[in-house]
């Protein structure tokens, strides 16, 4: 007979609590992107394995910071600008509001650029950042350019609210920075707070005063990005890479196949 695994990385059953039910309890085994959608699928079905979000590290050259950035040209000051970038499906581009004071503040103290990468640009442009003297950029995402496009980053950004939704997302937009080479900054909501250990590969921050601290620190001393970027991609290379998980999965999938 057919095997029926299912896999998950979001919180599915905050939109339909009842489907969520009855798929995991047909499904010989499930596959959660996190310990936190584990422990949610456990009680209806105890065959779960956990299987992190993962990126494939070997699509990623990580840049050298001499040419990271370097489209980006700030005129009057003759250096380029310092780029904090996002990237991510265009209705989560509100989240940026969280982070409008801490950049608005830091843009008249920093040659800075809010970069960000999606498919739309309609929730940017109603944020209105530039009315704010926030210099910005859209990038439409392309599959051809999304690399190229993350790793001109300077700094990533997550910025999140801590909702029954959020808490439950498997944190693929900070693998992609780390990755990247890119130091992320990131609320500490869910398992960000597992893949980020702050100071050591990333930094966490909640409040807006925070953000502001933490950012400033790093536009203040750029070079502790490029020791922060060098641990965040080992990170993702020994736990959160396609190459260390494929293991686990495959071995995961021939025990269900067999009916262990």
């Amino acid at each position: 007979a057919r095997r029926l695994v299912l896999d998950i990385d979001d919180g599915l059953f905050v939109l339909n609590r009842h489907k969520f039910e009855v798929l995991c309890g047909l499904c010989d085994h499930v596959i959660a992107g996190s310990e936190l959608l584990a422990a949610r699928v456990q009680p209806i079905n105890s065959h779960v394995t956990v299987i992190p979000t993962c990126v494939d590290v070997e699509k990623f050259r990580v840049p050298s910071s001499e040419f990271r950035g370097a489209d980006t040209r700030n005129s009057e000051l003759g250096t380029r600008n310092f780029i904090l970038g996002w990237t991510g499906t265009a209705a989560n581009i509100e989240y940026l509001e969280a982070l409008r004071e801490p950049v608005k503040q830091l843009a008249r103290e920093f040659p800075i650029e809010l970069r960000v990468i999606a498919e739309s640009d309609g929730p940017l442009r109603r944020l209105g950042f530039d009315r704010d003297g926030i210099q910005t950029r859209f990038v439409r995402w392309s599959e051809a350019t999304e690399i190229a496009d993350l790793q001109a980053f300077d700094i990533g950004l997550m910025p999140m609210p801590d909702t029954d939704w959020t808490r439950y997302k498997c944190g693929l937009k900070i693998l992609q920075y780390m990755a990247a080479g890119v130091p992320a900054v990131a609320s500490p909501v869910g398992v960000n707070s597992e893949i980020i250990h702050h100071g050591v590969n990333g930094w966490l921050a909640t409040t807006p005063d925070e953000w502001l601290f933490v950012l400033r620190q790093l536009l203040s001393d750029p070079s502790r990005c490029e020791t922060v970027a060098s641990f965040a991609r080992k990170t993702v290379e020994e736990r959160y890479s396609v190459q260390a998980q494929l293991p686990r999965l495959i071995a995961c999938l021939e025990a269900v196949s067999v009916g262990q």
